[in-house]
């Protein structure tokens, strides 16, 4: 039986299917997102996205993680 996956799925800018988690921040990155979004005009879960495409590139860079499809 497979296991129920959690969150609900969403469609991206790109027509590409994601799926919706929740993520706990601390006091300090929740007020510098709000700061982010206000300056910048982006939403919150831009900002969050980004930054984890951009850890995972570097993750994947230096070889601790590989992208198998």
């Amino acid at each position: 039986m497979e296991a129920k996956k959690r969150g609900r799925p969403v469609s991206d800018p790109e027509g590409k299917m994601s799926r919706m988690v929740r993520v706990f921040v601390t006091p300090r990155q929740d007020r510098l997102l709000k700061k982010l979004k206000k300056e910048y005009g982006m939403a919150e879960a831009e900002h969050i996205r980004r930054a984890l495409d951009n850890y995972l590139h570097k993750m994947m860079r230096s070889g601790d993680l590989r992208e198998d499809e």
